[in-house]
């Protein structure tokens, strides 16, 4: 028997077994997420989640996934992030319920992997597919889902277009890396003005797109006055930002989010095309 106990303690993961009460028999291992008393003789037996773990919203959540197992006889599978200690982690949790001769569920055995790695990579790779690499403001892809998946309480949603005014000529000029300070200086003229809840796209080149939820028309103009009251206190080489902006709405889904984009950027060329007159 202890030389079981020591080859299952070698295993990455952690294997646990809880009674029908959803109460820990017993675990091969405690790590730092668990409340655990300064009592060396301190046990994990008899007690519930929400009795031992420090993030009380998982520790709720856990049992709340207990019982459903023990109610309905069905295992489950689910991954969780946690931040104790200064730590964060990401655990995959493996519940599978355990039946006696007649049926009736006694209990649940779960297995915990830690799948930080892997997840803090997925996220890596996730963040790099929706945003642009200068700027990381979003992209086009997460404009796309945006689209798609958007819900009824952003309405009014307001939308401006931005465009740089004069870039090929400061990287013909200057350089490619002049041209580079020119767009991040319209993001941070962007920053600077624009609500914390907008959502700031960079659509290619010297493009640029904003969406702010649940804002009207009004207050879309004022801010737009405010961003080309202020683009003054930013220049490149001696040469003071100018940007043009083309603003619409949209009032509910019934418009069209394509639509409402073109029109903002119908709008934003037109005034580019009036500083060239």
């Amino acid at each position: 028997r202890p030389v079981r106990i020591i080859r299952l303690l070698q295993l990455p993961s952690n294997i646990f077994l809880k009674d029908n009460e959803c109460k820990y028999v017993f675990a091969t291992k405690y790590w730092h997420h668990l409340k655990k008393a300064d009592d060396p003789d301190w046990s994990i037996r008899g007690k519930t989640d929400t009795e031992i773990r420090k993030d009380k919203h998982n520790a709720i959540e856990a049992q709340k996934r207990d019982m459903e197992i023990i109610e309905t006889g069905k295992g489950t599978t689910y991954t969780i992030e946690i931040n104790a200690d200064g730590i964060q982690e990401f655990l995959q949790i493996i519940k599978q319920p355990l039946f006696n001769e007649e049926g009736a569920v006694t209990g649940i055995v779960g297995l915990i992997n830690n799948v930080t790695e892997h997840e803090l990579l997925k996220k890596k790779l996730r963040d790099q597919a929706i945003t642009d690499a200068l700027t990381g403001l979003y992209n086009r892809t997460y404009l796309d889902e945006f689209i798609k998946t958007h819900s009824d309480d952003c309405y009014p949603l307001s939308i401006i277009s931005a465009d740089c005014d004069g870039l090929k000529e400061i990287n013909d000029t200057y350089g490619h890396t002049a041209g580079d300070e020119y767009i991040k200086a319209t993001v941070s003229l962007f920053k600077m003005v624009l609500p914390k809840e907008c959502i700031l796209f960079r659509m290619g080149g010297d493009e640029f797109l904003v969406l702010l939820p649940s804002t009207s028309e009004e207050k879309t103009l004022l801010l737009v006055k405010q961003l080309k009251d202020k683009q003054n206190l930013f220049s490149i080489q001696n040469r003071p930002l100018s940007i043009s902006f083309g603003v619409s709405v949209m009032n509910s889904r019934a418009d069209s989010f394509h639509m409402c984009i073109t029109d903002s950027d119908r709008n934003m060329y037109f005034e580019k095309r009036k500083k060239r007159r």
